[in-house]
């Protein structure tokens, strides 16, 4: 069942507020059970944990590949970097697109990957929960690649962007921040 927003909730509204949180762009891939090449532009990615290497992605529940996701069992979330809007714009369309043009390596074991991109999480699908309009897919890593030096697409408020880091940061790593009797525990 698809959940509905309270009579005193604006859905334009809520919408906009969404937006003003800034969030990273990926394109969720999977091969269809018929072979077929599937990608989804989700800006609905978020790391889960470390021990387990879990990450999860919404999709809506009509989105026409859901149910290809559902059925693979594997996918790769690619993060897309800032000079690839059109990859987010393709995979972004409701209807069919085409792959014509689209750069992309098929790993030995069977997972896409798009050249170029920031990052890609090659995960095993391990759950799945019905989450108001959306199916929310939670995948195990079994293998990942980045390239620290590229710079992410973002979007915030409608518009894409990209992350430009302050000057200043941290006087330390991250985990150096924690105090050694809670170093496992991390920012979120």
């Amino acid at each position: 069942m698809v959940a509905r927003l309270s009579p005193g909730i604006d859905p334009r509204g809520l919408r906009n507020a969404f937006g003003m949180y800034p969030t990273g762009v990926t394109v969720a891939t999977c091969f269809s059970n018929e072979g077929a090449t599937i990608g989804v532009t989700a800006n609905s990615f978020v790391s889960l944990s470390l021990t387990p290497p879990l990450v999860s992605v919404a999709l809506h529940v009509r989105a026409r590949h859901l149910k290809a996701f559902l059925e693979s069992a594997c996918f790769t979330i690619n993060v897309l970097r800032a000079d690839q809007r059109a990859l987010s714009n393709l995979f972004a369309r409701p209807s069919e697109c085409s792959w014509d043009g689209v750069r992309y390596n098929v790993t030995d074991c069977g997972r896409i990957v798009l050249d170029d991109a920031a990052a890609a999480f090659l995960c095993r699908l391990v759950d799945n929960h019905s989450a108001g309009d959306h199916q929310l897919l939670i995948g195990e890593i079994e293998a990942f690649s980045y390239d620290a030096d590229a710079p992410p697409l973002a979007f915030c408020r409608g518009r894409y962007g990209a992350f430009r880091p302050a000057a200043e940061g941290p006087q330390a790593e991250a985990p150096d921040l924690w105090p050694s009797a809670v170093s496992d525990i991390g920012w979120g």
